[in-house]
């Protein structure tokens, strides 16, 4: 599900937390990122993951990812990503994703990104 979140082009390398944050946008509330969650995201990415425990200044761009929440027949995940810059003057974003269970598989059924870049970016 996670996975689902990436829809950005191959490029250059990226950061990734070393946590699941319940409020990626704000990197708040987190805890361990399960090892073989992580090999999942590696898996399917198109680019380098530099898995880091702060996000560097000087870095490439940086993702959080929350934790998959289930509540029965329905599912979510959320991301948030921040270019390099963004607590000056560059952009960041994010993603949601539902999920409902059709005929015994996990199928995304509605989701949103948002993009945000501060005058002069």
């Amino acid at each position: 599900m996670d996975s689902m979140l990436i829809f950005t082009a191959a490029g250059d390398r990226v950061q990734v937390l070393t946590q699941l944050c319940t409020d990626p946008d704000r990197i708040r509330h987190c805890t361990s990122f399960p090892v073989e969650l992580r090999r999942a995201i590696e898996d399917v990415m198109d680019r380098p993951i530099t898995w880091v425990d702060a996000r560097r200044d000087r870095g490439p761009q940086f993702w959080v990812f929350a934790p998959a929440v289930f509540d029965g027949e329905r599912a979510s995940a959320s991301m948030a990503w921040w270019d390099r810059g963004a607590f000056t003057f560059g952009c960041r974003g994010g993603a949601d994703l539902a999920f409902r269970r059709i005929r015994g598989a996990w199928s995304a059924v509605e989701g949103t990104a948002w993009t945000g870049c501060a005058d002069g970016a």
